[in-house]
């Protein structure tokens, strides 16, 4: 049985992405061969973590960068497979590139979640964002062409990415865990809740467009925002409509509480702003697993035959209409029609197959 690495590299401590890899390596406790390791800053850390290896951060960058990768450098002569989460404008990303395609047969495949290009665009402002765009082109480019393969959580990105013949690629999508679902209540009001969650909101979530719809359409329902809101939002009017709950950052058990009133979940409403019209969203999943269905104007991953995936534009009324009549569908029945469809340990299993099933040229 082939032995897999999955390594990723964060700055600072980002939940939605350490929750994934949690998962993942505790779904893939019975395939003993797979090994999953988030690198994170020492001083970024929280409390102890299944995944979370903690270093040493350097004042110089570069420094620390070289440190990451001499660290997941001594695995590849014991791996068969190694997955790597592909970073943006990591030119020391390149060197490690070329040295593990030199000195190890160990093949390197990369992890791809987002557009990198786009998300430099909207990270700088001009004209900076224009030439770092360029550099993150290129940098993409080099690595595209020195790994032996991409594994993409969408098929847009799958599309986006496969430039080189050489190349394998595969699908695997963002799953969540069965015994990770909420409880599950009757919902008592007859005013639909609906919920909106974000670590923060950031342009792609799309909540300008949302609070927008609400400022011109005056109609009965709850909307409960999860996450932290920038300044640049129109808070007067987040306080000021007794519509709108503002509940911040919340721990998982509260979260869980909140789920618990609502029928409906709101995915991000703005992707094209990313230059994507495809995503895998792990929030995506918490909310069908907490028994919500989901609204979201672009095509997830893995949920195209869901039926509690809600496609649509943005339209205040017809969201309203969505969650009414989730008031008459029990969350019992979302959980289980799509549990099969978003269980970690069974996305893993089918990643492990084909990875086991390729021959690397």
């Amino acid at each position: 049985m082939i032995k897999i690495s999955h390594f990723t590299y964060l700055r600072t401590s980002v939940s939605g992405i350490q929750a994934q890899l949690k998962y993942e390596a505790i779904a893939t406790r019975t395939l003993c061969y797979w090994y999953t390791r988030c690198f994170i800053p020492l001083q970024s850390r929280q409390s102890k973590d299944l995944v979370c290896a903690f270093f040493r951060e350097y004042t110089n960058i570069l420094s620390t960068e070289f440190s990451y990768y001499f660290s997941i450098s001594k695995s590849l002569h014991d791996r068969h497979i190694v997955l790597l989460r592909y970073r943006p404008l990591c030119f020391v990303q390149i060197l490690f590139l070329c040295y593990a395609r030199l000195a190890y047969s160990s093949p390197v495949l990369l992890v791809l979640h987002a557009d990198s290009s786009a998300e430099v665009l909207l990270q700088y402002s001009k004209p900076l964002s224009l030439l770092l765009y360029s550099c993150e082109q290129l940098l993409m480019h080099l690595s595209l062409r020195l790994t032996k393969g991409i594994v993409c959580a969408t098929l847009e990105l799958s599309r986006r990415y496969k430039i080189f013949k050489h190349q394998e690629t595969y699908i695997y999508p963002n799953g969540i865990l069965p015994k990770n679902a909420y409880h599950h209540y009757v919902h008592q009001s007859k005013t639909p809740d609906i919920v909106f969650t974000a670590s923060s909101f950031e342009p792609w979530q799309g909540l300008d467009l949302l609070l927008a719809e609400l400022k011109i359409v005056d109609i009965p329902l709850r909307l409960h925002l999860i996450g932290n809101i920038p300044s640049k939002y129109d808070k007067e009017f987040i306080k000021g409509d007794p519509r709108i709950i503002h509940h911040g950052h919340l721990p998982p058990d509260q979260i869980a509480s909140v789920y618990a009133q609502c029928t409906i979940g709101i995915a991000s409403l703005a992707l094209h702003r990313q230059g994507l019209s495809e995503a895998c969203s792990l929030k995506v999943r918490d909310y069908l697993c907490a028994g919500l269905a989901v609204f979201g104007n672009y095509n997830e991953t893995g949920l195209e035959n869901c039926p509690h995936y809600i496609y649509s534009p943005l339209d205040i009324r017809l969201l309203h209409s969505y969650a009414t009549k989730y008031l008459r569908i029990s969350k019992g029945q979302v959980l289980s029609d799509s549990l099969p469809l978003i269980d970690k340990a069974q996305l893993c299993s089918s990643l492990h197959r084909e990875l086991s099933a390729t021959t690397y040229q």
